[in-house]
């Protein structure tokens, strides 16, 4: 009876075993070594924007140690291109690929390349569409006659005649640009397809700058007259004569000065025309060519809608 008392005792006592050994950490599973890896990468891009996080992602597609990682940076591509997401959609977007399996990328190589002939494609488009800009210009500045109690005096500003000063001011107004080049008037015409309009631009320009040669001309002639009659009063043997050049010289600064300011008049109309769009048209009229002409520019090119909206909403 004892000994099997005594064997009962042994057996509910803890048997000796060795001592406890502190044990690694599971290693990470390969979805989650393809996660951080990812995330990585991700994160490399959160303070990028626009076509500077396009460029990011595009170069490191294909460069992931696996499939998975690779679907992921595709994804984030993808959604960096069609939209000007907040860095957490787009890292929502690459991680559901990651988490729900691979997108096959038969090709790396050939991604990469497609995403960089997209993005010359972009570049190609933003260089060569037509949008609307305002302008701030700043006129004025010159220096204009000023005529008081009849003509002549003193010979020391030009033809005797004191000059005003004009001030400078700035005027508020918009110009149409393809890409970083303003464009002029007859530019932008051409480049709309509206002939008749341009025809007709063309000879209000022309006609505008014969008007102005002419009365440029009469001004030339004006300040040539008015030089022989000082010259002639100067030298004249009698009163007679020296009245005559007198008014000869009073008959040409009359013509210089008209000549010279009135031929300014068309010549600057012909500048307006030329360059300032504003002169004839309002952008609520310029703006439907423009969009007609993008349009066209867009389908040529080969780019979605989506990677319009993209660059129209970088500044």
């Amino acid at each position: 009876m004892l000994l099997l008392l005594s064997a009962l005792t042994l057996a509910q006592e803890p048997a000796p075993g060795p001592a406890s050994v502190e044990r690694p950490p599971p290693a990470l599973t390969q979805a989650q070594q393809d996660r951080s890896e990812l995330e990585g990468i991700l994160a490399g891009a959160a303070v990028l924007s626009g076509t500077e996080r396009v460029d990011y992602f595009a170069t490191r597609v294909g460069t992931g140690s696996t499939p998975q990682v690779n679907a992921g940076l595709a994804r984030a591509l993808a959604v960096a291109y069609s939209q000007d997401a907040p860095h957490e959609v787009i890292r929502d977007a690459a991680l559901q690929v990651q988490r729900t399996g691979p997108v096959p990328v038969a090709d790396p190589e050939a991604e990469r390349a497609l995403a960089a002939e997209r993005l010359v494609d972009m570049r190609a488009y933003k260089a060569e569409r037509l949008v609307v800009r305002e302008e701030t210009e700043i006129r004025g500045g010159g220096s204009s006659p000023q005529i008081t109690g009849g003509i002549g005096g003193g010979w020391g500003s030009p033809m005797g005649v004191p000059m005003n000063n004009d001030p400078l001011y700035s005027v508020q107004t918009w110009g149409i640009y393809q890409g970083k080049r303003r464009l002029t008037v007859p530019e932008y015409l051409e480049l709309t397809e509206q002939e008749d309009l341009g025809q007709a631009l063309e000879l209000d320009i022309q006609r505008s700058k014969r008007q102005s040669q002419v009365l440029y001309g009469i001004g030339v002639v004006g300040v040539v007259a008015a030089g022989a009659g000082v010259v002639g009063q100067v030298t004249a043997a009698d009163a007679e004569r020296a009245t005559l050049y007198r008014r000869t010289a009073t008959l040409g600064v009359v013509a210089a000065i008209g000549g010279f300011v009135g031929g300014s008049i068309p010549a600057a109309r012909a500048k307006e025309l030329e360059l300032e769009a504003d002169f004839r048209f309002t952008p609520e009229q310029v703006q439907p060519r423009l969009d007609a002409y993008n349009e066209v520019l867009r389908i040529r090119i080969g780019l979605s809608a989506d990677d319009v909206m993209l660059l129209e909403s970088m500044p």
